[in-house]
């Protein structure tokens, strides 16, 4: 398998930025698009919130939308990773990016276990992975699945079968009752702890997905920021 190339959305809007825009017959600087990203809030002011985006180069984007009755600063204290939607003006060059949102979830955050080889199972049904990426020590992963009751979430190191060449994590979920109805969930692993260690060169992240019942994304264990 090769090293997973999707990126982060909010990454390609933004190159596009500097070049692109949609004028008017008044010469008007004109246009919207739309994206959405895993974000952590960064800073609120009594009117607005701020969002900070770790792209898979390294660098950090700002993005500032108004504050309105779909977000609540309470529920969502500094730090949150939250999975937003939203629609801003080309041409903007400054920063924060401003955007309006048009939806705003918590991201499910997981942390890394250690596992035996048997309890590495991946004996649930596939989901379709529509994307995943590395950016700021996380593998962020927004998946299309079977809407299901009391689902959960964990993400195990195989540690019979990790060598110092090679973390193999494994994605398990689990629910209680599941529907012939698709959902989307957003899933963060956080994997500093791996990096931190040295000990591996590559980080596998083995799901059952659409294109096989035990598919390998392969990332660098290594940070970009």
């Amino acid at each position: 398998m090769k090293f997973s190339k999707i990126a982060s959305i909010l990454a390609v809007i933004i190159m596009a930025f500097a070049t692109t825009s949609c004028v008017d017959d008044n010469n008007s600087t004109v246009g919207t698009a739309s994206g959405s990203d895993i974000v952590s809030v960064y800073e609120y002011s009594p009117t607005t919130v701020t969002f900070s985006v770790a792209t898979v180069d390294g660098n950090t984007v700002y993005l500032q939308a108004p504050l309105n009755a779909m977000f609540d600063p309470e529920e969502y204290p500094l730090g949150s990773r939250m999975y937003i939607t939203y629609n801003m003006i080309l041409g903007q060059t400054g920063s924060p990016i401003l955007i309006n949102l048009t939806s705003a979830r918590p991201v499910t955050t997981l942390s890394v276990d250690d596992a035996t080889a048997d309890q590495c199972k991946l004996d649930y049904l596939s989901f379709t992975v529509n994307t995943v990426y590395m950016a700021d020590n996380y593998i962020n992963l927004v998946a299309a699945i079977e809407k299901g009751t009391n689902r959960t979430w964990e993400c195990l190191l195989d540690t019979d079968n990790s060598n110092d060449r090679v973390a193999n994590l494994y994605l398990i979920t689990k629910a209680d009752k599941t529907e012939f109805v698709g959902s989307v969930e957003v899933v963060s692993i956080r994997v500093a702890n791996l990096i931190a260690s040295g000990q591996y060169d590559e980080i596998h992240l083995h799901v059952n997905n659409q294109q096989s019942n035990d598919f390998t994304y392969k990332f660098p264990a290594t940070s970009a920021n």
